[in-house]
């Protein structure tokens, strides 16, 4: 055979490079017409559909996608996504439980292409999120929402709590226990923070969340009204990773009673596992409370919100000027504290007690002043289920003492019991024919002593519609209209005495067709 020649191997070089082309044109080609055809299939019906399969496997909610598309440089795209409210609620709450104008997932290729999806950024694009008290109450209990809408008043509660019982007012009990101070730690030795870190996960891929113009509303079917709505929400949350600082931005933020708050701004930070916002100080309008939030993105997604109140002076609480009230106190203190797992409601749990001594309670109309020596309020979430207990507001001239619960299958049940000197007790019951809720026949039973009075108040009812019996003959009444009523009444005197009380953010909220709130 003979060699090739020079000339020969100048014919084949151009002839290789011709076929390289080629070869890289066709796979180009089929790369382009796979990529376009994936788009394409996206975006398609089946897409979709297969899409809100996978979706509601994962939540067991229905979602509704309008398109996806994806890209290597963009990652996944998906637009107009929703997933829909639940069975029960649809046909009163006609927009969706979330919806998505736009998400895009970034994710990290290399492990992709290893077969292990993991996202690098989760962008969503102006998001709403409607919840409704009804859904919340079923999950807290784990019940199906149709029950929370459908449930009906009971006539009569399963268990009747027992009266609360306590000696005459003018012999108030020794000054409520004060929680001890926070001692504070030793700092760390060396060796300690070292096998701290040692002891963390690995830090991992890392992931950001980034959320902007989200908006977050929260409702009440039953009684039609809003209770919380956040407006232009920006989140930008590290996960995973590196420890690292995120932020949360609300540009408004309105509820119910309090005036509209603008321009709130959060600092987040990922320690892993925890993302958390750190230890601080905060002003709730007169009441110097320290709190802290933890969730730990591991395992079965613990949680902690913690918030207490160190004893403290009060000197006054400007949200209660829109009920004509003004309250001080010599000292007062409390704690929140919140636990559980997020994807296990049944393990969500609460204790709370509030504390305060030598309170004085200001009504603005007709400045009459009541003041107590005690005050302590002591209270527990757990199981679904909200009850408290050994409630006792104590003074001279007025006691209040109560317990009860609330829960979605047993609806509310308390009874409270109100101690009176004479004098009072007519300037309350003149209070309450003013406005219309009792008549001017006997109101308040005698006490053991004659210098003191007292009724017991019960409510009880569906957790939707709650009666309190407030007449003389003890006969319900609904509680949401009593409230409207009282509310009316002291909007009524006041403006009589030139006196125009802010009004409640929602015009709703309290508002019965025989009352205007507003």
């Amino acid at each position: 055979m003979s060699e090739p020649t020079p000339r020969d191997e100048g014919r084949s070089a151009p002839l290789r490079r011709r076929r390289f082309f080629k070869i890289g044109y066709w796979l180009l080609l089929l790369t382009l017409i796979g990529y376009a055809a994936s788009n394409l299939w996206l975006s398609s019906p089946w897409g979709t559909a297969m899409a809100e399969r996978k979706l509601k496997e994962r939540t067991g909610m229905d979602w509704a996608v309008d398109s996806m598309s994806w890209s290597p440089w963009n990652g996944f795209t998906v637009k107009g996504a929703s997933m829909l409210q639940p069975d029960a609620l649809r046909e009163k709450l006609d927009q969706p439980l979330l919806e998505v104008e736009e998400i895009q997932i970034q994710p990290h290729w290399g492990p992709l292409f290893r077969g292990h999806a993991r996202p690098r950024e989760v962008t969503m694009q102006r998001p709403k999120v409607m919840l409704s008290v009804e859904m919340l109450a079923a999950i807290a209990s784990q019940s199906s929402p149709q029950e929370v809408v459908q449930v009906q008043p009971k006539t009569e509660p399963a268990t009747t709590p027992p009266k609360p019982t306590a000696k005459t007012p003018s012999q108030p009990s020794s000054s409520p226990k004060q929680p001890k101070p926070t001692v504070a730690k030793k700092p760390k030795s060396k060796e300690t923070q070292t096998t701290a870190e040692q002891a963390r996960p690995p830090a991992g891929l890392p992931i950001r969340v980034v959320v902007t113009d989200a908006r977050v509303e929260l409702v009440s079917l039953a009684k039609g009204i809003e209770l919380l709505d956040v407006n232009g929400l920006d989140l930008d949350l590290p996960i995973f990773g590196e420890d690292a600082e995120g932020l949360v931005r609300i540009a408004e933020l309105k509820v119910p009673g309090i005036e509209r708050l603008a321009g709130i701004e959060q600092k987040v930070v990922w320690k892993r596992p925890y993302l958390e916002i750190e230890p601080q100080s905060i002003d709730l309008g007169g009441l110097k409370v320290k709190g802290l939030a933890q969730l730990n993105l591991s395992g079965m997604r613990p949680f902690l919100i913690d918030l207490s109140m160190p004893p403290q002076a009060v000197d006054q609480l400007p949200w209660l000027e829109r009920f004509a009230a003004d309250v001080k106190a010599e000292q007062a203190s409390g704690r929140l504290q919140i636990t559980g797992s997020v994807t296990h409601p049944m393990s969500w749990r609460a204790g709370m007690v509030a504390q305060a001594s030598q309170v004085e309670l200001k009504e603005l109309h007709g400045n009459n002043v009541i003041r107590f020596d005690e005050v302590s309020v002591p209270a527990m979430f757990q199981q679904g289920r909200f009850r408290w207990s050994s409630v006792r507001v104590i003074g001279e001239d007025l006691s209040v003492l109560g317990n009860g619960s609330v829960s979605l299958h047993e609806g509310v049940n308390s009874v409270t019991r109100l101690v009176a000197s004479p004098e009072l007790a007519v300037v309350l019951k003149n209070a309450m024919i003013g406005a219309g809720m009792v008549s001017r026949r006997r109101w308040w039973e005698d006490l053991d002593t004659p210098d003191r009075q007292y009724r017991d108040i019960y409510v009880r009812g569906s957790l939707i519609d709650p009666q309190v019996d407030l007449s003389a003959q003890h006969t319900d009444v609904p509680l949401w209209q009593a409230l409207a009523s009282v509310m009316h009444f002291i909007r009524v005197e006041m403006s009589e005495e030139g006196v125009e009380l802010k009004p409640l953010p929602n015009q709703e909220l309290l508002n019965t067709r025989y009352h205007e709130n507003h």
